[in-house]
């Protein structure tokens, strides 16, 4: 009995030993199993923010593909716009010189008329003058003729002269001049026509210079809204290159400024010259 009682606390021990072999065995397994869960989750979520990452990257990316793809074409149209008003700058500036060409052209030929028009007027003053010269000098000459002519054929037959009037002639004849006498002694007509003439070619000098002097007004005053103009199309170009073409226009453009003050002075002068010739062969 004895006997029977220790096996079967060998048994049950054994038992005992199994299942607690068994609990260990299933408590290793499920701690594996929850191990190996873990990992898979966090394997997961891994993946899950890599792939949120991922998608923020492709995100962020695309919006700055985006980005530069607007820039470019903000850049190309920068570019264009800049092209468009440098071309428009530049169709302005050729139609500005072309009206400038133009009117040089148009205020040259006005200028070449004006002297013509002042040539014509002075040759036709001094053709006159000197047909008044001409005129003048038969009246003197026929003036110094007419007297004696007249003075024998006119004059009437004298009475006798009594005592008392022959006193009376004998005193005048020391104060009162002959016929002949006062003849000789009437100023020339011309000299007064010579003095008008003299005056009015000396009064033609003042208006030529007031005239002078009013054109290189105007051409100054053009010049200055000239400079204005330059000076603010320069300010509002920035490329180098195409504000040193613009420089060389603007150049040229105060050359012709210049050209055009000596032309007008060289022109006027003449004008002067010749008449203040002309005023001297009067005197």
């Amino acid at each position: 009995q004895l006997k029977t009682q220790l096996e079967k606390q060998q048994k049950q021990k054994a038992r005992e030993a199994k299942r607690q072999q068994v609990l260990e065995h299933q408590e290793k397994r499920t701690q594996e199993k929850l191990i190996i869960q873990q990992d898979l989750q966090n394997k997961e979520k891994q993946i899950q923010e890599k792939k949120k990452q991922d998608l923020q990257t492709n995100k962020r990316n695309k919006v700055i593909k985006q980005i530069q793809k607007i820039e470019k074409e903000e850049d190309i149209k920068r570019a264009q716009r800049k092209q468009e008003y440098f071309q428009e700058l530049t169709r302005r500036k050729l139609q500005e010189d072309d009206y400038r060409v133009q009117q040089l052209h148009s205020e040259k030929q006005e200028f070449i008329n004006h002297n013509l028009e002042l040539r014509n007027q002075i040759d036709k003053e001094k053709s006159q003058l000197y047909q008044d010269i001409e005129k003048a000098h038969r009246k003197k000459r026929k003036n110094f003729l007419n007297p004696i002519g007249n003075q024998t054929l006119k004059e009437p037959r004298k009475r006798p002269l009594s005592s008392h009037k022959i006193v009376r002639a004998n005193s005048a004849k020391f104060t009162q001049p002959s016929p002949q006498a006062k003849a000789y002694a009437t100023p020339p007509l011309h000299k007064f026509t010579l003095e008008k003439l003299r005056y009015e070619a000396k009064s033609i000098i003042p208006k030529i210079k007031n005239k002078q002097q009013k054109a290189l007004k105007k051409l100054k005053e053009e010049e200055v809204e000239k400079s204005k103009e330059w000076k603010g199309i320069l300010e509002s170009v920035k490329d180098p290159v195409e504000k040193k073409r613009l420089e060389a226009i603007q150049k040229l453009d105060k050359q012709q400024y210049f050209e055009k003050k000596k032309a007008l002075k060289s022109q006027y002068q003449h004008e002067i010259e010749r008449i203040t010739s002309l005023y001297q062969s009067i005197n």
